[in-house]
């Protein structure tokens, strides 16, 4: 069983699908309350759910911290518990202070994160560790023909680890491309932003896979190091190639599949987006051959996976 209760739906859909196990999110109806009421009920929730249904392996996708506490009591005695962490769970403020309860908590379970200097974090308190990126499939459907009207997709959440500042401007310097800004852009964003860039909103599951497949590149930058996001996944699946900040977790996964950028330099950013659209086929034909090498070796974690669930 995967117990997700935000944010992780792509991630846990996947997981559960490669390993074989049931897949539980949190309900609409719940998600959508507030704050500390909304981790009230999904606590209860979750606590039913174990109960009633007495999974002998939980994996439970962090954060929020409180879902750990809560799969660790309810469990049944013997199962096997595994923690999939974001990278949030180590470096966001709001659940950095739980770090390092919750690996003592693992201690004789097990953690699954998407970069080896995490998993060396969680191995030093004493954590066993995974490394897995997000599901990987193959995406692609060959080549796309681009007009007059290409543009850049920059997938966004407007969260803290996103330079907002230094994209916008780096989208001024680039006049003649036109970016698409996906997501509830917050008011100053959208009053600051050059005539270049389009705001569609949140769009279907479809228009998304849409936009990704059409476009000639994606933006996936972040300023938190160890991160890796779920854009620049989705863009590695479709072939496409992107642009992502210079961290080392980062160039390490991707290779020539990426332009790396310093997050807070917005001309750092525009020479990135113009050396991808002035060489498209270089960076295309890099992400192919990177995305098929990261297929063949996330099989290997998913094995080990299943061989500690099953042991």
């Amino acid at each position: 069983m995967i117990v997700s209760w935000i944010d992780f739906h792509g991630r846990s859909a996947g997981l559960a699908e490669e390993l074989g196990v049931e897949a539980v999110f949190l309900p609409d109806a719940i998600a959508k309350k507030r704050h500390v009421f909304k981790y009230l009920a999904a606590a209860r929730y979750t606590r039913s759910v174990i109960r009633d249904r007495r999974p002998n392996s939980i994996i439970v996708m962090l954060p929020p911290a409180p879902l750990l506490v809560v799969a660790a009591l309810s469990r049944p005695r013997g199962s096997k518990l595994i923690a999939d962490l974001h990278t949030g769970f180590f470096s966001d403020p709001k659940w950095s202070w739980f770090s390092r309860i919750g690996l003592w908590m693992l201690r004789r379970n097990s953690a699954i994160v998407t970069n080896e200097p995490l998993a060396a974090q969680c191995r030093r308190a004493g954590t066993n560790a995974f490394v897995l990126h997000d599901i990987l499939t193959d995406r692609r459907v060959g080549k796309v023909e681009h007009d007059a009207g290409a543009y850049i997709l920059c997938p966004l959440s407007y969260a803290n680890d996103e330079p907002m500042d230094a994209l916008l401007e780096a989208t001024r310097r680039i006049p003649d491309l036109r970016f698409v800004f996906t997501g509830k852009a917050p008011d100053w964003v959208r009053g600051s932003a050059p005539e270049n860039v389009i705001f569609p909103g949140f769009v279907s599951a479809a228009e998304y896979d849409r936009l990704v497949r059409d476009c000639l590149a994606v933006v996936a930058v972040t300023d938190r190091d160890h991160t890796m996001q779920r854009a620049g996944y989705e863009a590695l699946m479709e072939g496409k190639p992107q642009v992502t900040a210079n961290f080392p977790v980062l160039r390490d996964f991707l290779e020539g599949a990426a332009a790396y950028v310093d997050p807070n330099d917005p001309e750092s950013i525009a020479r990135a987006v113009r050396d991808i659209s002035d060489n498209p086929e270089k960076f295309a034909a890099a992400a192919n051959d990177v995305l098929l090498r990261r297929m063949s070796e996330q099989q290997h974690e998913i094995k080990m996976i299943r061989e500690f669930l099953g042991s």
